[in-house]
Parts: C-alpha cells; structure tokens; sequence
C-alpha cells in the first residue's frame, strides 16, 4: 500500500513540475506580442475596388436591396450579389485602409478610414464612388492599442497612421495592456 501511495506521489509531483515548465523557444528576454502597422496619410486616402477577397476577419453584414455589404476589420468591405440568399455571389472588394465600421442609408455608404468620414454612392454596387471625404471628424482609437491583452511594441506616431496590427516575437517590449 505504502508503495502504491509513493508511485501516486512520483507521478503527481512530476506532472506539476512538468506543467508548470513550458518549453519556450524564446530567448529570456523575447515575448510574444503585437506591433503597429503604419501607413502614411496619403496611403490611407486610397479608396479601390477590387477583385473579390476571402472573409478572413469579418464585422458588419448589411443588407441592401439585392446586395450584402460584409465589413472586413481593419481592411475594407466585401460586396456579394445576395439575389438569391442562399447562395450569395461574390462582387468586389472595396478597399479602404483602417476601416473599422459601415452603415448603409439611400444608396450611401458610411465608413471610417483613419478618422476620416467617407460617403460613396452604392446605387450600382458594381461601380461605387466616393461622394465626400470629412477629414478627422472621427477619433482614430480603433487601431491604438493591439486587438489582444498582452505586450505590444510602444505606439510612434511619427511613422504615420496605425492601420493593423501584426503578432510576432517582440524583444524587450516597454508596453503592456
């Protein structure tokens, strides 16, 4: 019996000990966390339609009319044909940089880009416009800090305007959240 109770003993101690000791490929000093993607201010008043895109980080999904507008965090909006809505149909990709929320009214788009306020007529999904562009009339926050709790590379806004965020090894980050 007292040997069966040490064996239960060795086992538990060494599983505590073995839980408690992540193998780490990163040196002492090295962290994982986020740092900033930056893009300069004329980078971010580039507005394109494109190709269809995958959905990789998805937000907002408005219907309109025959159409679906699906945000994408941090990137822009996808358009798709929703004529038959059990099989939407993919149309373009609409870039705008920094963009974190949509809403729709009248055949007008309402985005954020970088504290901007952009308007584009949506009236020929297949063509849209930018109609107008007001200039920091929205506090740029969304992209201030990284999406997840952890150590992230301080903020320069020097470099320009954070657009994303990108995970990686950090060496001796200053900032934590």
């Amino acid at each position: 019996m007292k040997k069966r109770l040490f064996q239960v003993f060795c086992v538990s101690v060494s599983l505590f000990f073995s839980c408690n000791k992540p193998e780490s490929k990163l040196a002492p000093d090295e962290v994982e966390g986020y740092k900033p993607i930056y893009a300069s201010r004329n980078s971010t008043n580039q507005i394109s339609q494109l190709s269809p895109k995958p959905l990789k980080n998805p937000g907002k999904i408005y219907v309109y009319g025959n159409f679906l507008f699906v945000g994408e965090k941090g990137k822009g909006v996808h358009i798709f044909n929703n004529a038959n809505p059990s099989n939407p149909v993919p149309l373009s990709f609409l870039e705008i940089p920094a963009n974190s929320d949509i809403a729709i009214k009248n055949d007008y788009l309402y985005a954020d880009s970088a504290g901007d306020l952009l308007v584009m007529n949506i009236s020929n999904p297949n063509q849209v416009t930018l109609v107008s562009r007001l200039e920091n009339v929205i506090p740029n926050t969304n992209f201030q800090v990284p999406p997840e709790r952890g150590f992230f590379e301080c903020v320069d806004n020097s470099k320009g305007i954070i657009v994303a965020w990108e995970k990686t090894t950090l060496r001796k980050p200053k900032c934590r959240y």
